[in-house]
């Protein structure tokens, strides 16, 4: 059995989504809202989490992201 900690990245990359990351229990991590970020921004702090939890902790990192789709006039 693997005793390496499970970490679960949630990102919804609408127009004013964010991101979380959220241990086995259900505890959130960090969240992060997208509102003011350009996609750099958005990079380097993916680049910064990836950094922390897996190679320095050696979590194991899951990541599921929404299929936005578009609804007009919404």
């Amino acid at each position: 059995m693997d005793d390496k900690q499970k970490v679960f990245l949630g990102i919804d990359p609408g127009q004013s989504g964010g991101l979380a990351l959220l241990e086995e229990t259900g505890s959130c991590l960090v969240s992060l809202a997208f509102k003011d970020l350009t996609g750099h921004d958005i990079s380097n702090s993916l680049s910064e989490l990836q950094e922390l939890f897996v190679k320095k902790h050696g979590s194991l990192l899951f990541c599921c992201i929404e299929n936005v789709h578009a609804f007009p006039k919404q």
